[in-house]
């Protein structure tokens, strides 16, 4: 009896200690969706958040967005966030946080003190997308609206879905940011955003997802085009999809799309007679998409020119990412170093404090294979009689 009534006791006590100490009513927060990092002439961090409206959401029929944007100033990203509190009527809650937007301005500066934050509250979402402006600040992306979503940053978000299939850029979550941020041996890259118009933009369909953002160390140095792009995606392994542009056999005026549905990147390094040498392999398989040439092109001569064609466009964008990585930023953006650390730990020991400048004159071997797999619903094309 004394061990159960013991046994009551420590339970009445642990229930006494719980308890909703740190709770806070749903209809006092202001759950926002997304966030802007820029930075002002001033040097002071500029922060932009959207945050929903319940009412809105909640009122049938409506046809606007359902968010509110604020911005802030402060000598950090926590100062900002709680200066919030004075211009809102509500306490910002940044769990639900979607998209991570880090302005050029503040990029070119240096993310970590920022990203130090987010990494650290335990609050923000490890999901959320990360992505950098070019060309303009993260205040006109995060203040764009929607004509299609009541939230304009889930437009954004599935737009950064699409954009990947695209082949156009990667997609890079927040708790990707900090694994990649500490693995040594290679430089950050993420996706980027672009205006599509020539004036501000007011929605998010006068952006577009597309390219990437070379980082070294935490500060932004350079872009990566989306031919470029794609040539970083196929030798780290992370292209999900897009379309290869064919001439004809017949005319370069008339082309051929192929279809990217399977693709498999390895890299590797290899020392051979004191000589290291960076080496990828890319495997791909693709369908025949569409074609503007009379020419049939399920022959098997044609299928070989459509093989050996598609490979030196492979190659091309393959040589085109290491062309801008050695030549002209001289950084290992794909991770070899990491490569060597791996399989050659005393030359790692070696070359790690000066690892770009070697990487940059290390001669590279590009091996590609590609096949074709389907022609579509078509074995010859419709002519007219």
């Amino acid at each position: 009896m004394k061990k159960i009534l013991l046994m009551l006791l420590i339970v009445a006590i642990f229930v006494s200690m719980t308890g909703c100490w740190n709770m806070r009513e749903l209809n006092e927060l202001g759950v926002a969706v997304a966030a802007g990092i820029d930075i002002t002439e001033d040097d002071l961090l500029e922060l932009t958040v959207q945050v929903v409206v319940p009412r809105r959401l909640a009122q049938e029929g409506y046809e606007g967005n359902a968010v509110i944007t604020y911005t802030t100033t402060g000598r950090t990203v926590f100062e900002a966030l709680r200066k919030l509190t004075a211009i809102a009527s509500r306490k910002i809650y940044i769990g639900h946080i979607q998209l991570l937007v880090i302005g050029e301005s503040f990029a070119r500066k240096g993310i970590m003190d920022a990203i130090d934050f987010f990494e650290r509250d335990h609050e923000f979402r490890r999901q959320s997308y990360i992505i950098v402006t070019n060309g303009l600040t993260a205040k006109e992306v995060v203040e764009a609206g929607s004509i299609i979503e009541l939230i304009p940053a889930i437009h954004l978000t599935k737009a950064i879905d699409n954009a990947i299939y695209s082949g156009a850029t990667r997609k890079v979550s927040l708790i990707q940011l900090f694994k990649e941020t500490n693995k040594v041996g290679h430089h950050l890259v993420l996706p980027t955003i672009h205006q599509r118009i020539e004036k501000d933009p007011e929605l998010a369909k006068d952006l577009r997802v597309t390219g990437t953002a070379v980082f070294k160390n935490d500060m932004l140095v350079s872009y990566l085009d989306e031919f470029e792009t794609r040539g970083y995606l196929w030798i780290t392994n992370t292209l999900e999809g897009g379309i290869l542009v064919l001439p004809s056999p017949t005319s370069k005026e008339e082309l051929i799309s192929l279809e990217i549905m399977k693709s498999e990147g390895k890299m590797r390094i290899k020392k051979e007679n004191d000589q290291l040498y960076l080496m990828v392999e890319a495997n791909v398989n693709c369908n025949i998409g569409e074609q503007q040439t009379p020419t049939t092109l399920t022959s098997m001569e044609m299928i070989d020119y459509l093989i050996n064609t598609s490979r030196e466009v492979i190659k091309a964008e393959i040589t085109s990412a290491f062309k801008k990585a050695q030549d002209e930023l001289q950084l290992d953006i794909f991770g070899y170093g990491d490569l060597l650390k791996k399989h050659y730990p005393e030359l790692w020991m070696v070359h790690q404090e000066d690892w770009d400048s070697v990487f940059s004159s290390l001669p590279i071997q590009i091996d590609v294979d590609s096949k074709i797999r389907r022609s579509g619903q078509l074995l010859q094309p419709t002519l007219p009689k």
